[in-house]
């Protein structure tokens, strides 16, 4: 019998998949995982006797994380017995350098001289070698991680400046070069901890306020940031980077004002300071002075092409004024600068939304596209232990970046104000930047309330985990500030997403859809990674003036009569994103106002107020032959989100994407809606809310029908008028409304969902107790 027939080599794709695993984590600066991975891994090929090269291989890769490690001596005995296996010259390269700083050591001689500048080549592996000489040293510790940070290897340099922490616990600049390297990892929780713990014992670091105070502005701490770092400013008044630190959080308040004045200072002392344009892009956009956003972008991305946050920021801008086009190729090529972006990713998919010209198959594939780049990585647990029992109270957790004044608030409150107490525990994840009133009106909604604003995907996960969630629930899809990363690491047995989000999240690890037969009928499940739920009725429930709910029952929120009445003449209107105003949209209202003589057409939308904006759309009305005198656009004001309607005799709903809350607020303020019926659910929302009011026959098949409905409306102001003013009281006696049986049915998909889990596990489950390392994610 030959050698090779002596030897059971183990499946190659399980030794490629546990190999690449010890890699990752080895990269991420995470040797002890790392070794465990490998020690498991060597222990299963000795045991089934595998291939030598696999042996091998996976002995050299120990031992390379035995060096990053500072263990020269097990790097040594690794390599060794790899070599024994299989000659490789780089492994032999790598024991000679092992075996000549082990005789250094032996000798004494364990000083090495450093270059000069850390930026130079050969500075990472000088400062290494004189860490392996000195592995108890902070002082060289400290210089490795310092050197690491230069070249951008946050992650190893994190881990060398943990361990001299470890070895000097006091240690401010260990503590603070680890604080900037976590905030630099996105570890923002962690880097908020370390740096608060630091400043209590060295109060006068400026490095330690200014990291410190860059940490709580990622936690969502505005407040304490802002105060943070004007004590810096104080320090150093002339700081441009302080100033525009300063700048950018008071951008993310709204407060415009404030935020020039200190770009101000610094753009007129440092015309071309890049951080500081990059701010005022940010207060332009805010703002919705889109044009000279995208001027300032273009700008910037020619003087720094490969920087990925310019054509990110530029699509997101031009998406804003429906550019859809010259968007989703921005994302792209911010994507092809820095494919790991899933937010960049996450905006083409919203911009798609938006676009005409795609199809649904198309659309999907997209959609798809994010699980299959973004789901694999992310680590899972190998089971959940919770208990299956199909009939007992439920931890029903619910992550959102909206719990603030959000559209989706007007729907949450009521589900959480209804909810079955006894059945259902609520737990809120809120992963918000601003809280706000409406923050305090859901908080005490929830039995506990978490604010993750700057934990890590990873970090929301375990949480989550140790929550024992049961279910778990995505308000956001794609939106801003979405955790669906956390849901790639399924850290709940049953997870679902409903609300945020008009489509698919494309992640095969959110098991449910929760929607309706008309805004997905039958044939609908071919696009979505999901499984949908219908509800029977509707899939949302709205309560109004959620904002500002004292201003409900005054005088000037009630229904009035149609405009017309007044003015002779009818007046069509849409409140909307300016995204959602397509040629196809404007084409189809420009025959609506030739059909209808002396109709005008109110838009509502934000940046049309700036001149560039708003000739640009009227031009394009006017190739329709429709005169900028019929048109009355408004700049979006949200004092003005219901009162505007009182201008408004019918309401037009535009395609491909339909209004979702701004409907319901125009159908409360009795304003009829004519929609047209699209293929997907971003289309169909009109069609399932005009249904659960009870005016389907608002709703249109095709364009010449959408013409026939608003035409009909407009030709009898008298009944027009009639319908207007009983159109709340239906509205308000409708399942639209009706919190507490909505809430029912949505309670009654959540126990249906939590029973077709409990159906699935086939044998007992232990008890939470009992979990081990393997049923928690990263174990």
């Amino acid at each position: 019998m030959s050698t090779a027939a002596t030897h059971a080599p183990t499946d190659s794709f399980e030794f490629d998949h546990a190999y690449q695993q010890a890699q990752a984590a080895l990269q991420a600066g995470n040797w002890p995982l790392a070794r465990t991975r490998l020690t498991t891994l060597r222990e299963t090929l000795q045991s089934t006797n595998a291939d030598p090269r696999q042996q091998a291989a996976c002995l050299a890769l120990l031992g390379r994380v035995h060096w990053k490690a500072l263990d020269l001596a097990a790097s040594q005995a690794c390599w060794q017995q790899a070599l024994r296996l299989e000659a490789q010259p780089a492994w032999q390269g790598w024991l000679a350098e092992a075996e000549q700083l082990l005789a250094r050591q032996a000798s004494g001689a364990l000083s090495l001289a450093q270059p000069p500048s850390a930026e130079l080549p050969q500075a990472i592996r000088l400062a290494h070698q004189q860490a392996l000489l000195t592995p108890n040293s902070v002082e060289a510790l400290c210089r490795l991680g310092t050197v690491l940070v230069v070249h951008q290897r946050m992650a190893e340099a994190a881990a060398y400046f943990e361990r001299a922490l470890a070895l000097a616990p006091e240690h401010a600049q260990a503590a603070n070069n680890l604080g900037h390297c976590y905030l630099q990892q996105k570890r923002y929780v962690a880097a908020r901890n370390l740096l608060q713990h630091t400043l209590a014992r060295h109060p006068d670091d400026l490095h330690v306020q200014i990291n410190l105070a860059n940490a709580l502005a990622q936690c969502g701490e505005l407040d304490d940031a802002l105060a943070m770092h004007q004590r810096v400013l104080q320090r150093q008044p002339d700081d441009s980077a302080t100033l525009v630190n300063l700048a950018t959080l008071q951008i993310r308040r709204q407060a415009f004002a404030s935020a020039q004045g200190y770009l101000d200072q610094v753009l007129s002392r440092q015309p071309d300071h890049l951080d500081a344009l990059s701010a005022q892009v940010d207060a332009w956009r805010f703002q919705h002075q889109f044009e000279a956003a995208i001027a300032l972008l273009e700008q910037l991305a020619a003087r720094q092409p490969n920087v990925a946050v310019h054509p990110r920021r530029l699509g997101s801008a031009l998406r804003q004024l429906g550019q859809h086009t010259a968007a989703i190729a921005a994302y792209q090529q911010a994507l092809a600068l820095d494919p790991g972006d899933s937010d960049t990713y996450s905006n083409l998919l919203l911009t798609l939304q938006y676009a005409p010209g795609y199809s649904p198959e198309e659309v999907f594939d997209w959609h798809r596209g994010f699980g299959l780049r973004y789901e694999r990585p992310c680590p899972t647990p190998r089971r959940h232990d919770n208990l299956a029992n199909p009939q007992r109270r439920l931890r029903v957790g619910w992550v959102s970046g909206d719990f603030n004044s959000h559209p989706v608030a007007y729907f949450v409150l009521p589900v959480w104000s209804e909810r079955h107490r006894q059945q259902f525990d609520c737990i809120a994840y809120d992963t918000s930047l601003n809280p706000d009133a409406v923050t305090e009106q859901l908080r005490p909604l929830a039995d506990v309330w978490r604010r993750v604003r700057g934990a890590t995907s990873m970090e929301l996960a375990r949480q989550i985990q140790q929550d024992q969630i049961d279910i778990l629930i995505d308000l956001s899809g794609h939106t801003g500030g979405h955790r669906l990363l956390t849901f790639a690491h399924r850290p709940a047995p049953v997870q679902v997403s409903w609300l945020g989000y008009a489509d698919t999240s494309g992640l095969s690890r959110i098991h449910w859809r929760i929607s309706d037969g008309h805004g997905d009928p039958a044939g609908a499940e071919a696009r979505y990674t999901e499984r949908l739920w219908r509800l029977p009725e509707v899939f949302c429930c709205y309560r109004p003036m959620v904002r500002q709910p004292a201003l409900r029952h005054r005088a000037d929120y009630a229904v009035q009569p149609t405009p017309a009445l007044q003015h002779g003449q009818i007046t069509f209107g849409c409140c909307n994103n300016y995204a959602k105003i397509t040629n196809d949209m404007i084409a189809l209202w420009s025959q609506l106002l030739h059909r209808v003589p002396g109709s005008r057409l109110l838009l509502e939308l934000a940046g049309i107020q700036h001149g560039q904006a708003r000739a640009e759309l009227q031009a394009r009305f006017a190739q329709h032959g429709i005169a900028a005198a019929r048109l009355q656009l408004e700049e979006r004001d949200s004092r003005w989100q219901y009162l505007r309607y009182h201008q408004i005799d019918i309401a037009l709903d535009p395609f491909p994407a339909n209004g979702g809350t701004s409907s319901c607020d125009v159908l409360w303020m009795g304003v009829p809606l004519v929609t047209l019926a699209g293929t997907r659910f971003v289309s169909r929302m009109g069609v399932s809310l005009l249904h659960a009011v009870g005016h389907p026959e608002w709703v249109a098949q095709d364009q010449a029908g959408y013409l026939d409905i608003a035409a009909r409306l407009a030709a009898d102001i008298p009944a027009l008028n009639a319908i207007r003013l009983a159109l709340r009281s239906e509205m308000e006696a409708s399942r639209l409304m009706d919190e507490a049986g909505f809430t029912r049915q949505f309670e009654a998909a959540l126990r249906g969902m939590w029973q077709a889990w409990c159906a699935q596990q086939t044998t007992p489950l232990p008890s939470q107790s009992d979990q081990s390392d393997e049923a928690k994610i990263g174990g």
